[in-house]
């Protein structure tokens, strides 16, 4: 877990018309009791509600013995998996393409073989043929006949154009699988915490449809749109308030669709117990959180008022073409009161914290469920000043393709390997560019050594390279009866912890200095040096004649030269061929470049516009190895290099 921060400094909070006003020392804990919302009561729940409880734990003991039993055989649940994904697919145009089904599948020494024989390593490009004929309605392109298409995923666009992923019954049988898996572990320690309110920023799975009819968008709205009636009402705000669109997209909607759904988050939480907030993206947290500080005042007076009022969202409110769902309007008008009292608690908070933050205004939000492996640790230490004490648990290596790893434990992006979610192989990261390079199963990883991932899943994806680079662990070793142990086979499931998206790299004059290792450096300099960044890059530039490495942050708080010393070092330290090229003089010393405000967000901008991509999906890489990028962020003519 990362090291606990300096207490937060918010920005100062001043109330409409009360400048003046003398601090309040009224605790916030004399404050009056949330308003109950539905069945959100805190420790106090219905006989239902404790029926539920029951039959959901009672279940995990089904979960958890089908875990301990595909960790005493992971090379057999995995030969067992793709047995049967072989078979489903054998009658597809796919299928016939690769004559699959001449695949002898009851010979399981020669079952890998078989189809690495008949199926080479394949990406989105390769797929792309049958994807655009299911996208057209025709699903035995890539299925058996009679497959149904639930939806195609929208990629988020952080590496390429947004891709069309098609869903069957299956592939979403298998995430919410994966989804319930990791949520016993998670809130099987807090128990009441499951029944409690929750906070989240679901997408919307239906932003556009295929040529045959089929929705597109966002899989986690199909999934929250899926869950049971009971668990659906302890979300504070209805699933379509991730469902919003914009108005003939007027200049700046994509921001404000993005403040639209922080508003009705707060609205709706702000009369609830809360008790967890799970969102893939820790910049979706921190950035959730920074809204409400700086819009203290807003959401005070709202609550008081009551609704959602009509001139937010009407032209020239300040969330003007957001098309809102009648759904949120309708339980807007059902449980959004006018309180006086939550408006009053909440100002007091508001004055003694400095600002609404989420640890002051919700005292049982204690678990924050976030990606956490790979550049992404970055901001454990920021969440920490919003959200205080809560558990971090990562929620593991999961995207639209398929889930790789379920977390068991909090303050690691270390998870165990979905076995039954997809058939998995690995290739040795220093080896990926060799012309055949070897090709591992699960149960042949090394400890401590890093791997590319190659996915076959139930959503039609063969071999495919999703360019994901993941550390080995470990192994959980077997768990059973004396009896089930002596038959296990293998050393247990794998334990992986996402690292970067591979091949994501940069070299200027041989360096191939990887993402990891850039997170890696920067990370550790700051930590070391007492200092804190919220949004930085690292990138070539040509300075004086020669290459070097900057490292882009904001002015206002772009770090002194030694931090930019400190980094280089550890760069050196953890790339020998870095080292080398700064040895020779190749590469010159890293330094900071700082700059002018706004720039980060008219990057971001530009960037989320050309890929197609979704705020809550996207994250700013930490290293970009283009030389072209210093020009696109910092134009000559505003240059100012520090040094």
């Amino acid at each position: 877990m990362p090291v606990e921060p300096p207490p937060p400094a918010l920005r100062p909070f001043v109330p409409t018309n009360e400048a003046n006003t003398v601090r309040d020392e009224t605790p916030p804990a004399s404050a009056p009791p949330l308003r109950p919302r539905r069945h959100v009561v805190g420790e106090r729940f219905t006989l239902g509600q404790r029926i539920v409880e029951r039959v959901l734990f009672k279940r995990s003991a089904s979960v958890t013995a089908d875990l301990h039993a595909a960790g005493r055989d992971v090379r057999g649940t995995q030969l067992e998996l793709l047995g049967s994904l072989i078979r489903r697919a054998r009658r597809s145009d796919f299928g016939r393409d690769r004559d699959l089904a001449s695949i002898r599948e009851r010979d399981r020494k020669l079952l890998v073989r078989e189809l690495r024989s008949r199926v080479p390593v394949m990406n989105y490009a390769d797929h792309r043929p049958y994807i655009e004929a299911t996208l057209a309605g025709r699903a035995r392109a890539l299925f058996r006949p009679g497959e149904r298409i639930a939806m195609f995923a929208l990629t988020s666009g952080t590496t390429d154009a947004r891709k069309f992923l098609p869903v069957p019954r299956r592939a979403v049988q298998n995430h919410r699988r994966g989804w319930f898996v990791w949520g016993l572990s998670t809130f099987l320690p807090d128990p009441p915490a499951l029944l409690r309110g929750k906070l989240a920023l679901a997408g919307d799975p239906a932003e556009e449809h295929s040529p045959g009819g089929t929705p597109c968008g966002s899989i986690s709205g199909l999934l929250a749109q899926l869950q049971p009636g009971t668990m659906k009402r302890t979300y504070v705000a209805p699933p379509e308030a991730g469902f919003l669109r914009r108005e003939a997209s007027p200049a700046g909607a994509a921001a404000r669709l993005t403040e639209a759904k922080y508003y009705l988050q707060w609205r709706f939480g702000v009369h609830c117990d809360v008790s967890s907030f799970v969102t893939p993206n820790p910049a979706s947290h921190l950035n959730f959180a920074r809204w409400g500080a700086a819009h203290a005042e807003l959401l005070i007076d709202h609550t008081a008022r009551g609704g959602l009022p009509e001139d937010l969202f009407a032209p020239g409110g300040a969330l003007a073409g957001v098309d809102l769902p009648g759904s949120v309007r309708r339980a807007a008008r059902r449980h959004l009161p006018a309180d006086p009292a939550r408006a009053q608690a909440l100002r007091a908070i508001a004055r003694n914290a400095g600002g609404l933050r989420p640890a002051d205004v919700w005292a049982n939000l204690n678990i924050i469920g976030c990606w956490t492996g790979g550049t992404l640790g970055h901001y454990l230490p920021l969440l920490r000043e919003f959200y205080g004490d809560a558990r971090i648990r990562d929620i593991g290596l999961i995207a639209s393709e398929g889930r790789t790893t379920i977390p068991m434990q909090d303050g690691t992006p270390a998870g165990l390997l979905d076995v039954r979610g997809a058939f998995f192989e690995f290739v040795p990261e220093e080896r990926i560019d060799q012309p055949d390079p070897p090709v591992l199963l699960a149960d042949e990883l090394t400890p401590g050594r890093n791997y590319y991932v190659l996915m076959t899943t139930p959503g039609g994806l063969w071999r495919y390279d999703i360019r994901d680079v993941v550390r080995c662990e470990g192994y959980a070793p077997p768990t059973g009866s004396a009896r089930e142990l002596k038959r296990s086979a293998g050393p247990g499931t794998p334990s992986l912890s996402f690292l970067s998206k591979g091949r994501n790299f940069s070299s200027v004059t041989g360096e191939k200095l990887t993402e990891y290792q850039a997170a890696a450096a920067v990370s550790g300099a700051l930590e070391s040096l007492g200092r804190r960044l919220n949004a930085y890059a690292l990138a070539p530039v040509f300075h004086a004649g020669s290459p070097r490495y900057e490292l882009f942050a904001a002015a206002g708080e772009a770090p002194p030269p030694a931090v930019a010393a400190e980094i280089d070092r550890r760069l050196r330290s953890l790339n020998c061929e870095y080292d080398a090229k700064r040895a020779s003089g190749r590469l010159g010393a890293l330094a900071v470049r700082p700059l002018p405000a706004g720039a980060w967000e008219a990057w971001d901008a530009r960037r989320l516009a050309l890929t197609g991509g979704v705020a809550e999906q996207y994250k700013r890489p930490v290293l970009i190895g283009d030389l072209a990028f210093a020009d696109d962020i910092d134009p000559p003519a505003r240059r100012s290099i520090a040094g």
